[in-house]
């Protein structure tokens, strides 16, 4: 319920909350989103998982992106986002194609860590059974969300998949919403800048109209009195003496 409400209304992010996230973050080069990091602790907190973490999938170049891990301690989170910054890994990337195709129909993933062929790979946090739901919009899958139960032997139930692929459809309509949200206040600032440029402009051009049209103003006198005079002086010359 919690996080159906927060697709609807969406969570606020005062200052203390930021303040807060930033502390057990990680990485200044990348702090999580509030919205984000507080998805991960409900979503944690509704599965009853030990760890739990989400990324996006960029649509044109499906490069993953880390957007919040919950359920580390402080140095492990540090690192973990360190590590996740310092890779540019893409979906493709060493996949099972027969894997990606069951995460783009919508399938949630158990994969047993312990077996071939991922028992040689690093398992920096000993995890032996890992859950991999995709975050699909329409039919594009635009992230992952993985948990697991560390090195305790974990086994799965219906119940538990169906919970988690629910979730993470409840996670990517929150973020996509948050993601909407970002997008149109950055047009609105682009659209306000835009307009103070213009007014900015027009005033430049007011004021250089002004001081051009002073000197000009006093180059038409002064041409006009040279004129006369010498209108005058060539007067008195043409006349008879």
């Amino acid at each position: 319920l919690t996080m159906a409400q927060a697709v609807v209304q969406g969570q606020d992010e005062d200052q203390q909350e930021a303040d807060e996230t930033s502390r057990h973050l990680s990485s200044p080069l990348q702090p999580a989103p509030v919205i984000a990091r507080q998805l991960a602790e409900l979503t944690r907190h509704v599965l009853g998982c030990q760890r739990l973490g989400i990324q996006t999938v960029e649509p044109e170049t499906e490069l993953l992106r880390p957007l919040a891990v919950t359920g580390l301690s402080p140095e492990q989170e540090r690192q973990w986002w360190f590590e996740q910054l310092q890779q540019e890994v893409h979906l493709s990337d060493g996949a099972d194609p027969a894997l990606l195709k069951r995460l783009l129909a919508g399938e949630v993933l158990q994969l047993d860590l312990t077996q071939p062929p991922y028992q040689d790979l690093p398992n920096p946090y000993n995890i032996r059974q890992m859950l991999i739901a995709p975050m699909l919009l329409g039919n594009q899958l635009v992230g992952l969300l993985s948990l697991d139960y560390g090195g305790l032997d974990h086994t799965y139930t219906k119940e538990e998949i169906d919970l988690t692929a629910a979730v993470a459809r409840l996670v990517t309509l929150v973020i996509e919403r948050e993601r909407l949200l970002r997008e149109r206040t950055e047009a609105e600032a682009r659209t306000l800048a835009l307009q103070e440029a213009n007014r900015r402009m027009t005033d430049f051009l007011s004021i250089a109209g002004h001081e051009i049209r002073t000197p000009l103003t006093t180059m038409k006198g002064n041409i006009q009195l040279a004129k006369r005079s010498l209108t005058k002086l060539l007067r008195q010359e043409a006349a008879p003496s």
